[in-house]
């Protein structure tokens, strides 16, 4: 898939210098990085009028092997510690504890290098109900809870999440019920099966390039107002029918295909981002043409791919 989207194209030359993992892991991970630092600053109207924000929740997933997905995890965590490394949230906690942070906290990342781990301490006591915050998350429905030894109110909170596993993982820990009940169904999935050409030898770092990738995020980072989707809001309705037809009698896959036109707003966002992070002083966030073409290829690109791994 080719990507004209900055600094996504800039980070996975660099990427792709310093390791032999799949292009396309690079590439969704940056998006993932975008995601994480426009956090709340950026939110959108959807339908009922309901403010959202442009937060995603990603699994990048491989063959057992020499794909490495720690590295390249590490690659956009490193980003993120240089731009804001406040916003970066514990991937080891209970759910009283995750639930306090976002107390605190109501936007940040979290970056999963084993996805899998993970999900099988969701059936522990001390994680009983994280799925359904997850899922919460993921809507920017505010919640509460009574804690131990508070409450928790945190208001619409957006977290991205960003998580590696393998396909082994997907074809046979994951339990139907999560497929059918929506969790994953709020996953974008990417599977990668094919690596770049190895990377041997003493590896230099191009030092220049990732200087000019962490002074695009680091304006991405400070960008806020509400996303004006006025002149493309045709073209996106467009879009939504046409998908909602073709995949109307993919019932297996509805959980996904019927967030699908939500994902495409959250991606026009990310995609403007890259494109064009000007700093925007009328509170407005206006969304462009090539914006809206890039997270149609994204979203086109998922549709397709989730029905090979499903």
């Amino acid at each position: 898939m080719e990507c004209e989207l900055l600094p996504c194209k800039d980070y996975i030359t660099y990427a792709s210098s310093l390791t032999d993992a799949p292009a396309i892991l690079h590439l969704w991970t940056s998006i993932g990085v975008l995601s994480a630092l426009l956090g709340k600053d950026v939110s959108y109207r959807t339908w009922g009028a309901k403010i959202r924000y442009p937060n995603i929740e990603l699994l990048i997933i491989t063959p057992s092997g020499f794909y490495r997905k720690g590295t390249v995890l590490g690659i956009g965590r490193d980003a993120i510690l240089k731009v804001n490394e406040g916003i970066i949230f514990p991937n080891e906690f209970s759910t009283e504890k995750l639930l306090s942070r976002l107390n605190k906290q109501q936007s940040g990342v979290m970056i999963v290098d084993e996805f899998g781990h993970l999900y099988g301490q969701f059936e522990r006591s001390y994680m009983v109900g994280c799925k359904e915050l997850f899922c919460e998350l993921w809507d920017n429905i505010t919640i509460k809870r009574e804690l131990m030894k508070t409450t928790c109110n945190a208001k619409n909170p957006a977290l991205t999440i960003i998580g590696a596993s393998t396909a082994q993982f997907i074809e046979n820990k994951v339990n139907q019920d999560d497929w059918e009940a929506g969790f994953w169904g709020r996953f974008l999935i990417v599977h990668a099966k094919i690596k770049q050409p190895s990377v041997r030898g003493m590896i230099i770092p191009d030092n220049t390039l990732w200087n000019k990738i962490i002074t695009h995020l680091t304006v991405v980072d400070i960008l806020e107002g509400e996303a004006d989707f006025s002149l493309i809001q045709n073209n996106i309705d467009n879009w939504i029918d046409i998908h909602e037809s073709i995949t109307s009698k993919e019932t297996e896959l509805s959980t996904f295909y019927s967030r699908s036109g939500e994902y495409l707003k959250k991606l026009s966002i990310i995609a403007q981002a890259g494109i064009d992070p000007i700093p925007v002083t009328s509170k407005r966030f206006t969304i462009s043409k090539d914006a809206l073409d890039m997270a149609v290829i994204l979203s086109e690109w998922h549709r397709s791919e989730i029905a090979k791994i499903l």
